[in-house]
């Protein structure tokens, strides 16, 4: 049996158990799907964060305008 071992896994003949490939692709689609998910909230989080900050610096500017109003 040769076998050998880089970045993208295991590679060469698996004589002793042909279902390790399958199981080796099935478990690399997942972790792909995984951080493809992973990602999406991410960036669902930055987006909030943005959101949520440009709702502050509204309400920010619009007390200021009213104090500025209320003085006049």
């Amino acid at each position: 049996m040769s076998l050998s071992y880089d970045s993208t896994g295991c590679s060469g003949s698996m004589e002793l158990n042909p279902g390790l490939s399958e199981v080796v692709i099935g478990l690399r689609a997942e972790v792909e799907a995984l951080k493809a998910r992973l990602h999406k909230i991410e960036r669902g989080q930055e987006v909030a964060v943005s959101a949520a900050y440009w709702q502050a610096v509204e309400r920010e500017r619009d007390s200021s305008e009213k104090k500025k109003r209320q003085l006049l």
